[in-house]
């Protein structure tokens, strides 16, 4: 998440560059990466028609270049589309193409990784689901280290990871953390601070679920030193928010509302990006961003008395969640806004506001 329309401009402005000057012509394999590379940004916006026609004429070439490393990562592309439409059964059957042209562990990982993904999303039965997890838990080790290979191991991870909730978990905590450690040691040799940053936080939130305070907070608190030196605030945000409970649950009050706090500011500043995106993400906005609002507002509430700053503080919030949501609905956060107090307009006006939380209102 995060430059999707600044991406579509570049990549288109490079097409037209190249069909404006014919002594420019990619090779076939440039032309193959460019198309689904088109195609996914394209995806990203909401673009689905677009999105399929690219990589409908990258697999084509990719076909009748027999290279099925990129014929396997189209197809699941092209997968990732078709589920975003909610063409289900057509999904299910671009990730099982995808595995068996997959001529490499990772592209065979990643085509399983999605499938199971998928399998989850629509309540597919325990034991229809276990064969793709003993085969990818038998898989993982044999990759190859590389960004791709840490990304898609982290996928698989908080899958499982979301199992763990569930009335059949397709495993114990000790194997996800097995699986995060390793990705943290590769991330480690790699350089790659992303990919640990996701591999920690993780853990941390792991022992987070199991009540593990101590190990919850350092873990948290490492990934968060390290996701802020690479500037990527769709990674901050979630980790702030996550230090915001653990320190809530040891009773640090006044330092999880400062995580709180921060992570809404961080929030902030890609708003215009969330609300530009697919609808997608904008699932994924409205499951995992609104709660943080109404967490913080809950805690700053936690007083039989709160003061006038947190009374403050907890109507800024409820309008901005409001703003929040007309964003949502409308996907634009272009239009200008300015907040405006009411009783900058009449000091004698008053204004209800109902807030509602999970256990009062």
């Amino acid at each position: 998440m995060g430059f999707q329309t600044k991406a579509v401009q570049v990549l288109t402005q490079l097409q037209d560059h190249l069909e404006a000057a014919p002594n420019l012509v990619p090779s076939p394999v440039q032309q193959v990466v460019l198309g689904l590379q088109f195609g996914n940004v394209l995806r990203s916006l909401g673009e689905w028609d677009q999105s399929n026609a690219s990589l409908t004429q990258a697999l084509g070439l990719a076909q009748d270049l027999h290279n099925p490393e990129l014929s396997s990562q189209i197809l699941i592309s092209l997968g990732h589309t078709a589920r975003a439409q909610n063409q289900v059964e057509q999904a299910f059957d671009y990730y099982r193409k995808a595995l068996d042209v997959a001529p490499t562990d990772l592209a065979q990982f990643q085509a399983r990784v999605s499938e199971l993904d998928l399998a989850i999303v629509q309540g597919e039965a325990f034991a229809t689901q276990m064969p793709r997890v003993t085969a990818l838990l038998q898989q993982y080790k044999r990759l190859t280290s590389s960004r791709s290979s840490l990304y898609s191991q982290i996928h698989f991870a908080t899958l499982m990871q979301r199992s763990l909730t569930t009335d059949h978990p397709f495993t114990n905590t000790a194997t996800i953390l097995e699986l995060l450690r390793h990705t943290a040691n590769q991330a480690q040799q790699l350089g790659d601070n992303l990919s640990l940053a996701y591999s920690l936080g993780y853990q941390g939130q792991i022992y987070e679920q199991t009540g593990q305070w101590t190990l919850a907070l350092a873990l948290t608190e490492q990934a968060l030193t390290i996701a802020q030196s690479t500037l990527s605030a769709e990674v901050n945000y979630p980790l702030l928010w996550q230090l915001g409970r653990i320190l809530n649950q040891q009773g640090q009050t006044q330092a999880a509302i400062v995580a709180y706090r921060n992570a809404i500011e961080t929030l902030k500043g890609i708003r215009t990006e969330i609300a530009s995106s697919s609808q997608d993400l904008q699932f994924s906005f409205r499951d995992s961003v609104e709660p943080i609002y109404r967490e913080f507002v809950k805690l700053l509430l936690a007083e039989e008395q709160p003061n006038s700053q947190h009374l403050i503080e907890t109507r800024d919030l409820i309008e901005g969640l409001q703003l929040e949501e007309l964003n949502d609905y409308f996907q634009d956060a272009c239009t200008p806004t300015k907040a405006i107090v009411a009783d900058q307009i009449d000091p004698k006006a008053a204004v209800i506001y109902s807030i509602v939380l999970d256990d009062r209102l």
